[in-house]
């Protein structure tokens, strides 16, 4: 559970079990206002949702670029870590992990899994049940409420195991808003920018990485300023996310499991005039929206995953990239990047290089956005993938 990429890998597991049909939560989903010829709908409305619900990106960024450098924070060191009299030779303010206390080494491997490990248990275990009974906004609300009562206390105490319990709870919260959001974003895009705006996603996310990097180079900005940092989109959203319209396809299976879809639909529809901008679209779309899931299969059980052929080989597919991800080290890296540059010997400020690093990772990422339509997810990662063995072996 050391990356973010771990868990996130589970979470597409769990999705593609549950519907196995072609017609999927978003493969399926209608290709919106251009369903009607001729219709251009207004989607200046569609956009704001969508920037609005990205937030959630920013507060997972926030939370995955601040580890990096707070720890490297003087007044952290002195708050958490203790001279260990078994260690005399053992100093705090070492750069050299190995020359620090291993009570403390080790107090910050488990600050580092645990949020890990609360997102894996946030966005496997809690939010299927939640994003599927009580709505993708709801899902997000109660994920952002969550990560605000663990990023309080992560800024107040100093004892160790309420740090580590408060990094798990927040964790739990940002699994929870990990979850739900994209499946938010795919559920109120239209199929033409949908992997444009679901990509809008990762986009904020890197911002939210630099944001803390940039903030964790400043001396005056202190560790409990940067735990602080995934509190403020939280609450954002928290206060907000109820001002958008529920997902249309959320509305309509809220509909049947009520007994009532027509009030289902009538929901659906005013949120697709809403998105659209126009009713005629809006209606197409519903139109469509149903038909697709009228014609999705139940629910296959877990044992499909490795009994079908096809399904086994996506499986495996998806979980080799995952694995192969994490052996390149660059989650290792954004987790702790000064650290590992200063005991590197680098040449130049270990925050400042971390700064670049999160900078290049946003620049990868928009020109990603700006082609992945055009261009398709095979042909970017193949791409990616030899540049970093390029760029790794130079």
């Amino acid at each position: 559970f050391g990356s973010r990429s771990g868990f996130l890998f589970f979470v597409a597991l769990i999705c593609s079990r549950t519907r196995l049909h072609s017609a999927t939560m978003v493969a399926s989903m209608p290709s919106g206002g251009a369903a009607v010829k001729g219709e251009t709908p207004k989607t200046c409305f569609l956009y704001l949702v969508v920037a609005f619900a990205t937030v959630g990106a920013i507060l997972f960024g926030l939370d995955q670029g601040n580890w990096a450098g707070a720890i490297e924070k003087p007044d952290f060191i002195d708050a958490f870590c203790h001279e260990d009299p078994a260690q005399p030779e053992k100093d705090c303010h070492a750069e050299e992990a190995s020359h620090k206390p291993l009570t403390y080494t080790t107090f910050l491997s488990w600050g580092s899994s645990l949020v890990q490990f609360g997102a894996f248990f946030g966005a496997v275990i809690l939010a299927p049940p939640i994003t599927g009974r009580m709505g993708r906004r709801e899902a997000m609300f109660i994920g952002c409420l969550v990560t605000i009562v663990g990023v309080v206390p992560m800024c107040l105490f100093i004892q160790q195991q309420a740090f580590e319990a408060a990094r798990f709870i927040a964790g739990v919260g940002v699994g929870i808003v990990t979850y739900a959001l994209p499946m938010f974003i795919a559920e109120v895009s239209p199929a033409q920018i949908r992997g444009m705006l679901g990509s809008a996603f990762q986009l904020l996310m890197v911002i939210g990485m630099i944001i803390a990097a940039l903030l964790n180079t400043q001396p005056w900005f202190n560790y409990r300023a940067s735990f602080s940092l995934p509190g403020y989109p939280a609450l954002v959203m928290c206060l907000g996310i109820f001002c958008f319209p529920v997902s249309p396809r959320f509305a309509l299976i809220k509909g049947i499991r009520q007994g009532n879809p027509e009030k289902g639909s009538k929901r659906a529809l005013a949120a697709l005039i809403k998105l659209r901008g126009s009713k005629k679209a809006a209606e197409a779309e519903l139109n469509e929206l149903k038909q697709s899931m009228e014609s999705e299969e139940e629910e296959a059980p877990w044992s499909t995953l490795f009994k079908d052929p096809s399904i086994l080989k996506r499986v495996l597919i998806a979980s080799g990239l995952q694995w192969m991800q994490q052996f390149t080290g660059i989650n290792a890296l954004l987790s702790y990047g000064p650290s590992m540059l200063k005991e590197a010997h680098l040449q130049m400020d270990a925050e400042v290089a971390q700064f670049i690093i999160n900078c290049f990772n946003l620049v990868g990422t928009a020109m990603m956005m700006a082609v992945i339509d055009k261009f398709g997810r095979r042909p970017l990662m193949l791409m990616g993938s030899s540049m970093m063995f390029v760029f790794m072996v130079a």
